[in-house]
């Protein structure tokens, strides 16, 4: 229900939420039972309102076979696995993972922790900021433009834009609840200033962190996101993780709260002031063992001077387990299946967790790369998933990718169903 988005955050009523939903339960119903299919398959992870209800329907009701491509791109060389479980995304590789057999470590696994080691961040987060700063940092007015002309011969700014978007509070059922492509426009233009602002309000509560104390290093997720809204489970709710850590974290530590750079990002795509505003950050300053510091903190540096890291399956708690560190892992991520992790799914597990660290317990290296190992085993390489539809289309041969791809499928199918 907290997927259905609005251009406020207060123009669903909690009741019309809930009749939004059974609407989208009730359209995928009757799909089902008049197609009647045997499987059904995604291209990516099933995360919006529709394709998510949809993966419950068929999944947990139906038991109809589920089977997407995880767009993880993995060992930072775009390894990836098809997936069958959102809420457990290690299962084409925790039972190579998990076995008796022995495993040689893989080149591509040890060049992706070297890394790792050696403070690289993976190309797939560096591409999604460098794809940020190609957007004018001012009003985008060759977007505008182009919106204009093409208005004038096909109508098109005046036409209902396909984001799903409540953009006031009459009902979702009427037309005139949604943006047109002008009105979309233009709200994405305000919702670029919000991220500013709300920047501001972040850097006004921040304070520089103190290397020389005891702390635990947290790694804000972004959101709205998959892997930090559905693939979270409960936790979706950041603030339930930070409930936790701070119940367990000794007397005298702190825990530094870093909010995700591209949080305050200014792409139109950047929807995370519908989940963020000036009283989020003024609830997170309220606790007394929480400090926000500047987003701009250098991570490698967070990681080598705490305690332990935690995220709610951000790659940070896997870089940390590499470097030596101990972490904490909130929800489904690819690697919280790994041994040398801590999966917390309760307040009992942080203490557990917790009472190791105090312990002097150190993640195993060794248990490490078996299980990059593990992946670089299952996965398929250079699979073209990001941003698939494009690529495909510009590589040189995109048969046989598509093939690739159907290989890939087909192979997660029989080992799993």
């Amino acid at each position: 229900m907290s997927l259905a988005e609005d251009s406020s955050g207060w123009n669903y009523s909690i009741f019309e939420r809930r009749d939004f939903y059974y609407s989208i339960l009730k359209y995928w119903n009757t799909v089902i039972n008049t197609l009647k299919p045997d499987i059904i398959i995604w291209s990516s992870w099933p995360h919006t309102i529709s394709c998510y209800s949809l993966y419950l329907l068929s999944k947990n009701y139906y038991s109809i076979d589920v089977i997407f491509i995880d767009p993880m791109p993995m060992l930072d060389k775009d390894y990836h696995v098809i997936g069958t479980s959102l809420e457990n995304p290690c299962l084409p590789f925790y039972e190579l993972y998990d076995s008796d057999s022995p495993l040689k470590t893989g080149k591509d696994a040890m060049d992706y922790i070297n890394k790792s080691r050696a403070g690289v961040t993976p190309k797939h987060i560096t591409d999604d900021y460098e794809k940020g700063d190609l957007v004018p940092s001012g009003f985008r007015w060759a977007e505008f433009l182009k919106l204009c002309a093409s208005t004038c011969f096909k109508a098109t700014g005046f036409k209902e834009s396909p984001r799903a978007i409540k953009k006031n509070r009459k009902p979702f059922w009427s037309a005139d609840s949604y943006f047109s492509n002008f009105e979309y426009f233009f709200y994405e233009e305000r919702r670029r200033n919000r991220n500013r602002r709300l920047k501001k309000i972040y850097d006004s509560l921040s304070v520089k962190p103190d290397m020389t104390t005891k702390f635990i290093y947290y790694a804000a997720a972004y959101q709205p996101e998959a892997r930090t809204n559905t693939n979270c489970g409960v936790y979706e709710d950041q603030f339930l993780s930070i409930d936790i850590l701070s119940a367990v974290l000794p007397e005298n530590w702190v825990i530094y709260y870093k909010e995700n750079a591209y949080t305050f990002d200014s792409s139109p795509w950047s929807k995370v002031s519908e989940k963020r505003d000036k009283y989020y950050f003024t609830r997170l300053n309220s606790y007394e063992n929480v400090e926000l510091i500047p987003s701009d903190t250098d991570t490698f540096n967070l990681i080598d001077n705490s305690q332990a890291v935690a995220s709610l399956g951000g790659t940070v708690s896997w870089e940390a387990i590499v470097r030596g560190k101990p972490a904490f892992t909130f929800g489904a991520s690819w690697f919280m299946a790994c041994k040398s992790i801590f999966r917390i799914e309760s307040l009992a597990d942080a203490r557990v967790a917790m009472d190791k660290i105090l312990s002097g317990y150190v993640p195993n290296q060794s248990d490490i790369e078996r299980y990059a190992t593990a992946i670089e085993m299952t996965g398929t390489k250079k699979m073209l998933h990001r941003d698939y539809h494009e690529n495909i289309v510009k590589c040189s041969q995109p048969e046989r990718e598509m093939d690739r791809i159907v290989e890939a499928i087909m192979k997660a199918y029989k080992d799993v169903y």
